[in-house]
């Protein structure tokens, strides 16, 4: 260590009481090797031991902090001397304080001082300030300064008349002292204690040296009256006032030095605490008040005298949510950047001032009675537990509970109540509050998204996304203002059956509402049992027109009222071919998705929530949530309804995301069924049923003609059109043909280009008989009557229906431009023979 101050200097003057503007001087240089008098050291003092004339920490090994104080009223004109020694390299866990201005014994818990502090993550002698409990740096010091095995450095610090401090220090083997910075501060004047605090780890609790201690100076002498920060009214006839200071309460107590409304003395005058009088009168208290103070003293005799103006707060009964429970800290491991303790934060959201003496906090295990705290209309208190005051106190106003309801991990119930048992809020979390699976681990706490929302519960609360972990004593991170001002909207209303669903642009309330379906009149009741935006009521009997009108007055989470109303779309249950498949792509381009579209063939609504495609081994559901098929409405589906967007322009309205069975490259079965199980419609696709000339049918789609005639026709399905980009998914099929079907046997058109480019590339040959048919034959020949095409033969067929030939000759080349013509022949149930000719030109080239 450095060279000793003489030993056997002693306390030269001690100040207790007032203190004075004499000029004072007090050293400790431990050489009477103890620290329990001349002066006097107290806090942790089984914690510290004096060996060879020198203060050292001698804690047991457990990470902790330790301190020592003593009296010290010397803070002006001052210079204070000092020698610490660490026997480590200082770090953000192992650091010393010596604090030169204090205004508690206790230095965990100084609301304003100084403080050096010697360590922490710069390696670096700083000089901070302390002001209400807020602690920040005034005097950066070097970084590195202390980035050593071993620290040993004698401290100056000075403050001049102006206030202007500086800080200096000398390493051992430096000649003179090195200054770390000035700063000019006066935030802090008074002080009552100097001392040493360290915080360690369980390798370094004995490791901290202090010697050498000399303060010189004066003390900060009191010349401002009192002043007054606060007024509350407790009950009809009471006025409690509070003061910045403590006075003397022995004269503060005459009636006669408060007048109320000009005349009005007190009856009683009470020092409810040194800084706080509470003044009873005769009569009630009017709504706005006068209230005269004249020399109303301090401890020193500095008196006040004003005028000011109460306003009565309204002592009745507090209603439900008046204070609300905002942010709760469950598991604080591991941590972020709070400190390692849990707290629950209350939020006053009523426009009264309200006490909480008396009032409980419970898990339904432990129950907590809060002190007495008056907490102002928009404000927010953190309640910690009694060893997480000093950290907690950093942000925010707070409130430690000497009974902590322990707040379990995985959930807990948690009830506050008024002094009158009255239940104030309530709540029953669990970790899935969280709704994130990084933050529900630990280290961040669970915000209340909006505190003046009826809507409680998980859905309005969530985890903090401020980067700290949590934001107690300051409006969550999470908060969303209330500028909503319009009541829910109905975004969507089906009928299915009896039962009515309906979706809301936002949350409703739980509650009951009533609503009606006009064209008929008809009137439906929704019952919620908690919050949602989904209403599901029954109607008595099922009603039958495709689309009504339904009404129904709501209110939201916000308390906004209004009549609500939408279309009610009927939900039919779908019969075979109501719903057809009308395109498949089943050998996409590389990289692409295969795809099947429907399309709704009928003047009905159909919801395609659970409805699945089965192929020969397996089967997917379409989806598990409401998917509306509008009447004539095309709706392709696909895994990657990007692919479609780009490859083929489909557009957004008519795409759906869906899991398919697989589709064979060559040939596969592609059935539909509704959520009940009942078949609507099937199709046998092959790759040879692609126009014979494409020579590589990957990326085309195969498209239907027709939407009236059978999904296992093979005349009723075509390659997509080149012009179209080769599929149509979601909008019309580029190969799409009304039936032409007049007379008996007709053929559109008449001149065909068979080039596969979307117009006219193959023409249909439709047949209709009054008689029932039986089979039919059909046979394209030249002119010079050579046999070029069998298209059919003894088809069995319907009473009407078509083929189709796309001027390819048997062996599926295309054949050179000419006239050819078309031979049909009809056998029907009575064994009659009918047999149509007709003319079809070939153009090629076209």
């Amino acid at each position: 260590m450095t060279t000793k101050i003489t030993k056997g200097i002693f306390i030269i003057t001690m100040f207790v009481g007032v203190y004075t503007t004499t000029y004072s001087q007090w050293v400790d240089n431990f050489s009477d090797n103890e620290f329990i008098s001349n002066p006097e050291w107290t806090g942790n003092i089984n914690n510290f031991i004096v060996e060879g004339e020198i203060l050292r920490l001698n804690a047991p090994a457990v990470a902790n902090s330790s301190y020592l104080s003593t009296l010290s009223n010397i803070s002006l004109e001052a210079e204070w001397d000092f020698t610490v020694r660490l026997d480590f390299n200082p770090s953000s866990s192992n650091y010393a304080k010596v604090y030169l201005l204090a205004d508690t014994e206790d230095l965990n818990l100084v609301a304003n001082g100084y403080f050096v502090k010697i360590g922490g993550t710069p390696d670096e002698i700083s000089l901070y300030k302390v002001v209400q409990g807020a602690e920040s740096i005034i005097i950066d010091g070097m970084d590195g300064r202390v980035s050593l095995s071993s620290v040993e450095v004698d401290i100056r610090v000075t403050r001049n008349t102006n206030h202007l401090w500086e800080l200096k220090t000398k390493l051992v083997g430096e000649p003179t002292f090195v200054s770390e910075g000035t700063v000019i501060n006066a935030d802090v004047e008074e002080s009552t204690f100097f001392g040493f605090y360290c915080k360690y780890t369980a390798t370094r609790s004995t490791k901290f040296y202090f010697d050498n201690v000399m303060v010189v100076g004066s003390p900060y002498v009191d010349s401002t009256p009192p002043s007054l920060v606060a007024t509350y009214t407790p009950s009809l006839n009471k006025i409690l006032l509070g003061f910045n200071e403590a006075l003397d309460t022995l004269a503060a107590k005459n009636i006669l030095l408060y007048r109320l409304n000009s005349s009005e003395i007190p009856t009683s005058v009470i020092a409810v605490d040194t800084d706080s009088i509470q003044l009873t009168f005769a009569n009630e208290l009017s709504l706005f008040n006068t209230l005269e103070l004249t020399a109303i003293p301090d401890l020193v005799g500095n008196n006040l005298d004003t005028l000011l103006q109460v306003v009565y707060v309204n002592p009745a009964p507090y209603a439900h949510r008046d204070v609300v429970i905002n942010e709760i800290f469950p598991d604080p491991s591991p941590q972020e950047d709070l400190p390692t303790f849990e707290f629950i934060e209350i939020y006053n959201i009523s426009d009264r001032v309200i006490d909480l003496e008396g009032w409980q906090l419970t898990d339904g295990s432990k129950v907590s009675t809060l002190k007495k705290r008056l907490v102002y209309p928009d404000s927010l208190l953190i309640l910690c537990p009694i060893g997480a005051q000093v950290e907690y106190e950093l942000f925010g106003h707070t409130m430690a509970l000497y009974t902590w309801p322990t707040l379990n991990n995985s959930g807990d119930a948690l009830v506050l109540t008024d002094n009158n048992g009255t239940v104030i809020d309530s709540l029953t979390y669990s970790a899935s509050w969280y709704n994130n699976t990084e933050k529900d681990d630990g280290g961040w706490t669970l915000e209340q998204i909006n505190p003046f929302s009826t809507c409680l519960g998980n859905i309005n609360w969530g985890a903090s996304i401020d980067p700290n972990g949590g934001t107690p004593g300051k409006i969550n991170s999470l908060y969303s203002e209330n500028t909503d001002t319009a009541p829910p909207q109905i975004t969507q209303a089906l009928l299915t059956g009896q039962l009515i669903e309906i979706w809301l642009s936002e949350l409703a309330p739980s509650g009951s509402y009533e609503g009606s379906i006009s064209m008929p009149n008809y009137s439906v009741g929704f019952d919620l049992e908690k919050p949602s935006n989904y209403l599901i009521g029954t109607v008595i009997e099922e009603i039958n027109l495709n689309t009504y009108r339904i009404e129904i007055p709501l209110k939201d989470c916000n308390g906004n009222l209004g009549l609500s109303n939408s279309v009610l779309i009927n939900i039919a249950a779908p019969k075979s071919k109501d719903i057809i498949i009308n395109e498949i792509l089943f050998n996409p381009f590389a990289g692409g998705s295969d795809f099947v579209e429907l399309y709704n063939n009928s003047e009905q609504y159909f919801n395609l929530k659970n409805y699945q495609l089965f192929n020969d081994t397996n089967n997917s559901i379409i989806t598990d949530t409401t998917l509306l098929l509008k009447p004539q409405h095309y709706l392709a589906l696909s895994e990657d309804i990007v692919f479609l967007k780009n490859e083929y322009l489909a557009p957004d309205s008519s795409l759906f995301n869906s899991n398919l069975p697989s589709l064979p490259n060559d040939e596969g079965l592609i059935v539909l069924k509704s959520a009940s199980g009942t078949s609507i419609d099937s199709v046998n696709y092959n790759e040879k049923q692609h126009f014979s000339l494409i020579n590589d049918v990957e990326g085309i789609s195969l498209e239907r003609i027709s939407f009236s005639e059978s999904s296992s026709s093979t005349d009723n399905w075509r390659s997509a059109a080149e012009s179209s980009r080769f599929a149509t998914p979601g909008y019309k099929n580029s190969q799409s043909l009304t039936s032409t079907i007049q007379g008996k046997v007709t053929v559109s058109p008449e001149i065909i280009t068979p080039n596969n480019d979307g117009q006219s590339d193959f023409c249909q040959i439709s047949f209709s008989l009054e008689s029932q048919s039986q089979s039919m034959s059909i046979a394209i020949y030249n002119l010079q009557g050579q046999l070029v095409k069998t298209v059919a033969n003894n088809a069995i067929i319907p009473p009407s229906g078509f083929f189709t030939w796309d001027g390819t000759n048997q062996q599926g080349g295309v054949l050179p431009t000419a006239h050819y013509i078309i031979v049909s022949e009809i056998v029907v149930n009575n064994g009659h023979v009918f047999a149509f000719r007709n003319k079809v030109v070939v153009a090629n080239g076209f």
